[in-house]
């Protein structure tokens, strides 16, 4: 009897674990989501994007999402660098980061 719950008990541990990563790689999917949009919003506009630090928050799975885009210089003239930051609102921990260059004239 005292395996036999030893084991039951094993199992509920695992289980409650995989429960858990299942629930964290569902938050950074949705955050890489909101990132993704966000980058595109800036990769798609015709206008070149205005340089420094841009916020907002998006809904999206359920949950508010707060994300930063900042823009800067790069040795290339021609080129800026585009960085998103994506945490849920309030948090402080960036659940997702992306970064891409785009040609301006």
């Amino acid at each position: 009897m005292a395996i036999l719950s030893t084991a039951i008990a094993g199992a509920l541990v695992l289980m409650t674990n995989q429960v858990s990563a299942a629930g964290d790689i569902e938050r950074r999917l949705v955050a890489g989501i909101v990132a993704e949009n966000v980058l595109v919003e800036a990769m798609a506009s015709p206008a070149p994007p205005d340089l420094g630090t841009e916020t907002g928050v998006e809904q999206m799975g359920g949950t508010d999402w707060a994300w930063s885009r900042v823009t800067a210089e790069t040795p290339v003239e021609s080129m800026v660098r585009i960085s998103v930051d994506v945490r849920e609102e309030g948090g402080e921990q960036v659940i997702r980061s992306l970064t891409a260059f785009k040609a301006v004239q």
